[in-house]
This record gives structure tokens, sequence and C-alpha cells, in this order.
């Protein structure tokens, strides 16, 4: 999905300001962030802290469905799973 920014008015030339994501309200996400100049640039500290902390939260969610989940799934049966989320 996606999402573009504000047009400039009469006589003037558009700047396309584009966002992206999953769906609308991911791309909107995007593009506000891109506007106000908060999104982090790809390699930096910010975005690899979020790729940490996105990578803990599926293994946390993992552990926790492997210990409470009815019926029980195994490591692979979530690999399996999370491999189609892969992008």
């Amino acid at each position: 999905m996606t999402a573009r920014g504000p047009h400039p008015g009469r006589g003037k030339v558009p700047q396309t300001v584009t966002g992206t994501g999953e769906d609308e309200t991911a791309a909107l996400r995007d593009l506000d962030a891109t506007l106000r100049g908060a999104k982090p640039a790809p390699g930096s500290y910010l975005e690899d802290l979020r790729a940490r902390l996105l990578l803990a939260c599926v293994d946390g969610a993992a552990e926790w469905t492997l210990e409470n989940a009815a019926p029980p799934r195994t490591r692979d049966e979530l690999g399996r799973v999370l491999e189609r989320f892969r992008g």
C-alpha cells in the first residue's frame, strides 16, 4: 500500500513523498514519519535497534506459544509459519 504527501497548491510543482507498508495504516505511518523527519536512515543505529527489538518480540512470542498454546507447536512448525512473513 502507498500513501502520498500533500499537494503544494496552485502554480507550484508538486513534490512526491511516498510512504509504504503492508496496509493503508502502515503506509500512512511511514509517510508521517518521513514528513516529520523521524524515519531512521537504512543501516542507522535506530534502524538496527528496531530490527533487534522486532526479532526479540517474535522470539518471545514463539517461546510463549510453545509453552501456552494448545496444541503445542514445535520450533520447526513455528519456523515454517514465520517463513511466510519474511521479506
